[in-house]
């Protein structure tokens, strides 16, 4: 499978209107795509078009209805500095899973509109800059929900 099919299937995975628990396929595809991205080579970034805005609330919906058991959890505030001081927040599963799925359409858009070069450079910005955290929170929580029921 290559990086553009794991995308298109991550998209339609959680986009799709039926009520089944993609939890296992989800994370499956996710780490497929971690590690697919590793191959990708930074490159300085290409001049584009603009990339058009998704309908966040509706990614949240379809979200929400793929994942219904998913919820929220705690995250360190501070992870390598105050330890075992840290400040405790609040993640939200169904907000990672909005996220990575609003970032992944548009890198999928420019994939299909502009380039695989131009493609590639967002896909590894967006990655490195702002998901990244969420899949691995998102992650380590489901792993949580597993060991701690």
């Amino acid at each position: 499978m290559t990086i553009w099919q794991t995308i298109d299937e991550l998209i339609e995975l959680v986009m799709r209107n039926d009520i089944v628990f993609k939890d296992d396929k989800f994370l499956s595809l996710l780490d497929q795509l971690a590690w697919q991205i590793t191959e990708i080579k930074p490159s300085d970034p290409p001049v584009g078009k603009e990339i058009p805005e998704n309908d966040y609330p509706a990614i949240r919906r379809a979200a929400q209805r793929a994942f219904p058991r998913w919820g929220y959890y705690n995250v360190a505030e501070n992870v390598t500095i105050n330890i075992g001081q840290s400040k405790v927040n609040v993640g939200d599963a169904i907000d990672d899973v909005t996220d990575i799925i609003d970032d992944l359409k548009k890198i999928y858009w420019s994939y299909q509109n502009e380039s695989e070069d131009m493609a590639s450079w967002h896909l590894l910005e967006s990655f490195n800059m702002h998901w990244r955290a969420h899949m691995r929170s998102l992650q380590f929580y489901v792993h949580c929900l597993e060991v701690e029921q």
